[in-house]
């Protein structure tokens, strides 16, 4: 199963070092979501993560940087897919943009903007990062889609075999990363290997 790690939303000690552990360890995609840093401050974060791994990088915020620090990714959160219009949509991909975005239903994802390579739906199960966030229903995920669906919400590699990821085309690891920060390595690992 494909795998995403979101960065914590708050600074953690040694943050940049994992996430780089993470990169060189693997990773493919890491979501860089850092709602309390400024322009400036967002920057000099991402300054710190290897040049070699800056294009596996998806910014949540500040999206005019994405180019200037080595890639071509970037995310909208459902409030800013709301109030993006289609032609700006349209533009981020001529220009060999990826673009994701979040869900919470496959209601909403059915009404999803075709210029999305990928989303994530969910909560799938309790969520780790926001406790009381529990899962709303089953998803009952199309067959045939153009965006491809990664399953968000208390994920941790013990679950990855879940029925309930089965019809997922991958799977988001946020709060099983960094509840334990000094293991977060061997939690990837682990997580890769199921």
């Amino acid at each position: 199963m494909k795998l995403i790690v979101i960065s914590n939303p708050t600074s953690i000690p040694n943050e940049v070092a994992i996430i780089n552990a993470l990169l060189d360890e693997g990773l493919e995609i890491f979501h860089v979501r850092k709602p309390g840093l400024n322009m400036k401050d967002t920057i000099d974060f991402l300054l710190g993560i290897k040049t070699e791994h800056r294009e596996k990088l998806v910014m949540h915020d500040h999206h005019s940087i994405a180019s200037k620090i080595g890639t071509k990714r970037i995310h909208f959160s459902g409030e800013k897919r709301m109030y993006t219009p289609e032609h700006d949509l349209k533009q981020w991909r001529s220009k060999n943009y990826t673009l994701s975005t979040s869900v919470h239903s496959v209601e909403e994802y059915s009404e999803l903007s075709p210029h999305f390579h990928y989303t994530f739906l969910g909560p799938v199960f309790e969520s780790i990062s926001k406790p009381g966030y529990k899962p709303m229903h089953a998803f009952d995920l199309p067959e045939k889609r153009n965006t491809q669906i990664f399953a968000i919400g208390g994920i941790t590699p013990d679950k990855l075999n879940d029925a309930a990821l089965s019809k997922f085309d991958g799977a988001t690891l946020l709060g099983t990363i960094w509840q334990d920060p000094d293991n977060a390595i061997k939690t990837f690992q682990h997580a890769r290997r199921t």
